[in-house]
Formats: structure tokens, C-alpha cells, sequence
């Protein structure tokens, strides 16, 4: 579990003028009234808030979001109150961590789409301040991450509540990376034959091919220098599920793109050589024996797991967000 001060030290590398004093005795606080309460692992139940509260400092939140995660658990399971936190913590404080306490005890169980998509709606009504659902995406990234200690039929619960309103309400609020990672722990509780099918041709392409992301970046850079764009070029490999769900949309498995200050289009095609794109078939087909989603079929061309034989792009301006994350 990571101690107050190296949490402090997180928060402070964003934000130098962080109220250090608020989130110790936030800190203090929540370790005292979670005393003696486990998670399913064994381990002590306030390693997670503190985990909640180290995830949100990738996001560079504030100092109330921060104390908000610590305490987020305990007016629903400590003897805690809305009264004290507000009495220790402030107005602001007490009401996000209200709002916490609220979504969580919605109840989101659903096999619906229609009923899901409610419930994603619920989330943004019911939500007075997008850090109350900042908070609940961090709870449920962590939550998600160690769900092996729970058991199978809540695992599955959980994963399938995760793919149907998490990981799309991540999406919808611009953080592209919270949405694959949710996704792709849903995939591996939901359909692990299917996932373990593409890490195993992963695997094998990597020993064969190389870094083909690296490839591909390289090649799109040389391609853009030759008509003079100044552009900064990167290249990712897709999470699993991604693939999974690209290769039953007929899109390419992996992506690269590019950003640059000269307006060339959203987004462009580089037809460099075919010969120099990697065409690594096999994720298509029958590799996959797992469960298909709903009207899936596997009749259609082997896709690349990390290229097609042509590359998408986009060019942006450098003062905007790069493309695709």
C-alpha cells in the first residue's frame, strides 16, 4: 500500500501547491474508520481507497478528488457520516463523497442494452460534479483489477456490468485508456479462451516479426517527411478485446497515429509499399473457439493483429489532444 507521503509526492509532482495537511488527515482518517475491515484477498480494506486515490493522480485531479477517494467508502461501510466528513473535510468534500456513495448503491445489474444505456444516462444525471464519476470509474478500474479474489459468479456480474455501462461511460468522457483497460479485464473474466488465443498469436508474431508497431510508425514518419509534414508519429498495439471486437468489424487489429501542425485531413491513408507492411494473418478464423458476440461471424478475411496492409493515420494541430487517446 502506498504511504501518505509517497501519495503526496504523486499529487505534488502535478500540483505544487497541494494542501498536504487535508489529504494526511484524509488519509488518517479513512485508515481509522476502515480498521479492521478486509478485502476478499486478506488484505487490509484500505489499500484500496489509497489505490482509488493513487489512480486518480494519473489523472492529475484535484485536492478534493484526492480526499474524496480515501474517504469514498465510509459513510456507505464505516460508521462514519455525512455530518463528520462534511464537520472534517468541508461541504465540498462530504457532497462527493455522497455522490460516491449513491451511485454505488444503484443497483446495475442488466443483461439489456437499452437498460445499460439507462443506467450510463442515470450516472451523468445523478451526478451533480463529473468527479463523483471520476471517483466510480478509478473504484471500479481497481476493483476490476483485483477480482480474481472474488468468486466466479460475482466475478462474472461485475465484468458484464463493467463492459455494459463502465467501460462506455469511460469512453464518453474522452479516456479512451480507462475504457480498454475495463474492457479488456471484462474480456479476460467473460471469454478467456478468446482472449488467451490472441495473446498466444501475439506471441508468435512478436518472435516472428518483430516490434511491428515500430515498423509501421517508422514507415508512416518516413512517409510524411517526404511531403514535408512535421508531425510526431506514435503507434500502440491494441488490448485483446479491442482486437477481438475490431476483427468482428472488419477494421484493422492495431493503429498508428500521427500529429502534426499542418492541416492535412482528420484522417489519411499512406499507401506505402505493401511489401513493407506486415500482413500477419491467423487471429482470424477458427484460432478463436471462445464464445462470438452476438451476430459475429468468422467467415471474413484474416485480419493483421497489429497492421493491415495499408496504414490510417490522422495529422492534428500540436495544441489538441494526439489521436486515439
Amino acid at each position: 500500500m502506498i504511504d501518505v507521503e509517497d501519495l503526496i509526492a504523486l499529487v505534488r509532482n502535478y500540483n505544487p501547491r497541494s494542501n498536504a495537511d487535508l489529504i494526511r488527515r484524509a488519509y488518517a482518517y479513512g485508515m481509522q474508520m476502515h480498521e479492521g475491515q478486509f478485502r476478499k484477498s486478506g488484505e487490509p480494506y484500505f489499500t484500496h481507497p489509497v489505490a482509488v486515490a493513487a489512480i486518480l493522480t494519473e489523472q492529475q485531479l484535484d485536492d478534493a478528488t484526492i480526499v474524496t477517494a480515501l474517504l469514498h467508502d465510509t459513510i456507505e461501510d464505516t460508521k462514519s457520516t455525512y455530518s463528520e466528513v462534511e464537520r472534517l473535510f468541508g461541504t465540498e468534500v462530504a457532497e462527493l463523497v455522497d455522490g460516491v456513495t449513491k451511485l454505488t448503491n444503484l443497483q446495475l445489474s442488466s443483461t439489456e442494452s437499452q437498460q445499460a444505456e439507462n443506467f450510463r444516462k442515470l450516472f451523468m444525471a445523478m451526478s451533480k460534479d463529473l468527479r463523483v464519476i471520476l471517483v466510480k470509474l478509478a473504484d471500479r478500474l481497481h476493483n476490476m483489477r483485483t477480482i480474481r479474489s472474488m468468486k466466479p459468479e460475482k466475478q462474472v456480474q461485475k465484468a458484464r456490468e463493467t463492459m455494459e455501462i463502465y467501460a462506455p461511460l469511460a469512453g464518453r468522457m474522452g479516456m479512451q485508456w480507462m475504457r480498454e483497460e475495463l474492457e479488456d479485464l471484462s474480456f479476460k473474466v467473460l471469454n478467456p479462451e478468446a482472449r488467451n488465443s490472441i495473446i498466444r498469436r501475439f506471441l508468435t508474431l512478436q518472435k516472428e516479426a518483430g516490434d511491428v508497431v515500430h515498423k509501421i510508425t517508422a514507415d508512416i514518419r518516413s512517409e510524411l517527411e517526404k511531403v514535408q509534414i512535421e508531425a510526431s508519429v506514435y503507434g500502440r498495439a491494441k488490448k485483446p478485446y479491442s482486437i477481438w471486437r475490431k476483427i468482428h468489424s472488419q477494421h484493422e487489429a492495431g493503429k498508428a497515429g500521427a500529429k502534426g501542425p499542418r492541416n492535412h485531413g482528420d484522417l489519411c491513408t499512406l499507401g506505402w509499399s505493401h511489401g513493407d507492411a506486415v500482413d500477419a494473418r491467423g487471429v482470424g478464423g477458427s484460432v478463436l473457439q471462445g464464445p462470438e458476440p452476438r451476430g459475429a461471424q468468422l467467415d471474413h478475411p484474416p485480419v493483421s493483429d497489429l497492421a493491415e496492409r495499408s496504414g490510417r493515420c490522422g495529422s492534428q494541430d500540436h495544441r489538441r489532444h494526439p489521436v486515439g487517446t
